[in-house]
């Protein structure tokens, strides 16, 4: 039941709460298990390699997917600095993602997982497309559609490793199913994370040996040429070479004086030559298209419809979805999850445009932000293995630690362009300190949720997509200072809940192996 203790016992945690049992009514209805047992010789027939060769084949359609809108996303807040209408197209997918988990398992089961999944990669290629012709009301217009779509894509991802998993479990005895789903989350995210390896790359080399890109102040207010968002000023002489010689007062006229908290208009811009962003954004969208189309070639080899889900309704599914904000386990997680939303946003906002590109040239964004996913997805692969032999508090205490004195560092330093050394550490700490929070929380929610997993998940990303959107929506109006205090706070106040709550976890476990041995 959702309204019992966090400490309940082993049949608790795998019996559904009460939406659950609703839901599976409908799956235990005799005439789904004939269609059932209709795929059932197809399902025999299906080895081991084959369903693991067809999670990879999916991971890798994820990685090229989340390689082109990640590398995107990264750069928007250089690329558009006096405008931004990046990071508000931004604050329109995340914004509207954060609902989307509202209808996403009916618009799923409805769909099915597939050509979800399908929908949602040709949604993100039409996004990328759109910056071929940035303007606010095309930008506006794509974040909605996308971010419309994102809950699902959640949803039908979390269907297809759940499906896998159980596949898996049936022609493997010697583990759990609950292990089994953690393995699959644990590579998926490998995956996912290591687009940022790629993406980050890809857009280094290109900015680096692309034409150059200028710097000029938007002192006096500087007019765009109204034919491009990418053309220079018509009115700009002489700009600076951003990859030579920037210029440190406009980097530091970034960061708002003492005790204010509301900033002022950026005052830098770079100026990206046309052949440059088109080049881009025309790479970035041959990688969506390769996504799609090893997602689509997917589609015959692997039906992962879920069994009766076509006979549950939205009215269930939405209130399953929206039960699971009040469960009294993942209450105590939401806090650190937001955080680690909030951290994020802050980086592809804030920490790209006013440490990074402003000190080192916006080439330097993708190489700052490479060395932070390979850390994060080789942390991620760890942290996923070292439960086993470590406590989790343990390694929510180290995290905590270094993402406190990363903030305090980012606080009281005021970087030179002679700091890269010191701009790739804090980036690379901050991808170890990411995995830790986006590890634990994911299979803390796995390791509690039983057959809830649906909307246990759906509820973290919609918090995670609100962080996100807030983030963005700060960088316009508030100051560098004033957020790294934020950040600071919501880490101190997150962290104490999660711990009560792994603590809890933890002496539930010690419980039940007693149980277990009498």
């Amino acid at each position: 039941m959702l309204s019992t203790p966090i400490m309940r016992s082993s049949e608790t945690l795998l019996t559904p709460r009460p939406i659950a049992k609703a839901v599976s009514k409908t799956r235990n209805n005799p005439e789904n298990n004939t269609s059932s047992n209709q795929h059932s010789p197809q399902e025999q027939q299906l080895t081991k390699n084959q369903l693991i060769g067809w999670t990879v084949i999916l991971g890798i359609s994820f990685t090229f997917v989340c390689t082109s809108f990640a590398a995107l996303q990264n750069i928007l807040s250089s690329l558009f600095i006096e405008s931004g209408i990046g990071i508000k197209s931004l604050i329109c997918v995340y914004a509207v993602a954060a609902i989307s988990p509202l209808y996403s398992q009916f618009f799923v089961n409805r769909l099915t997982p597939n050509w979800v999944i399908v929908v949602s990669f040709v949604m993100t290629a039409l996004y990328i497309t759109v910056y071929f012709y940035p303007r606010i009301y095309t930008l506006t217009a794509a974040g909605i559609l996308l971010g419309l779509l994102l809950g699902p894509l959640r949803c039908a991802s979390t269907s297809f490793l759940v499906q896998t998993a159980g596949k898996l479990t049936a022609r493997s005895t010697d583990v759990s199913r609950e292990l089994t789903i953690r393995r699959q989350f644990g590579h998926f995210t490998i995956f996912i994370n290591s687009g940022q390896v790629w993406g980050n790359l890809l857009t280094s080399l290109l900015l680096h040996y692309g034409d150059d890109i200028y710097i000029y102040p938007t002192g006096p207010k500087l007019t765009h040429a109204p034919n491009s968002d990418f053309s220079p000023p018509a009115n700009v002489a002489n700009p600076s070479l951003s990859r030579t010689m920037v210029n440190p007062s406009l980097c530091n006229a970034d960061h708002c004086k003492k005790w204010e908290v509301f900033r002022n208009s950026i005052p830098f811009a770079f100026i990206v030559p046309s052949n440059v962003s088109l080049m881009l954004i025309s790479v970035y969208l041959g990688l969506a298209f390769v996504g799609v189309a090893l997602a689509t070639s997917l589609l015959d080899k692997f039906d992962i419809r879920e069994e009766g889900a076509e006979r549950v309704t939205f009215v269930e599914t939405a209130k399953s979805y929206l039960l699971s904000f009040i469960d009294p386990q993942l209450r105590l997680v939401f806090p650190l999850i937001f955080f680690y939303g909030l951290q994020y946003g802050f980086i592809v906002a804030d920490f790209t445009r006013s440490y990074v590109s402003c000190y080192l040239g916006m080439e330097a964004v993708g190489y700052a932000l490479m060395i932070m996913g390979l850390t994060h997805t080789l942390s991620a692969f760890l942290v996923y293995q070292v439960p086993k032999c470590i406590n989790r508090l343990i390694i929510a205490f180290v995290g905590f630690s270094f993402h406190g004195g990363l903030l305090t560092i980012l606080w009281l330093w005021r970087p030179i362009k002679e700091d890269i050394v010191i701009f790739n550490i804090i980036a690379a700490i901050w991808g170890v300190c990411s995995a830790i929070w986006e590890a634990l929380t994911t299979s803390f929610i796995i390791k509690t949720s039983g057959n809830d997993l649906h909307p246990a998940l759906l509820s973290h990303y919609s918090i995670l997509s609100l962080a996100l959107s807030l983030a963005f929506a700060s960088s316009f109006y508030l100051c560098t200072e004033i957020k790294l205090y934020i950040l600071i706070s919501t880490l101190i106040l997150s962290i104490g809940p999660y711990s009560l709550a792994e603590y809890r976890l933890h002496q539930q476990n010690k419980t039940q192996e007693r149980t277990a041995v009498l």
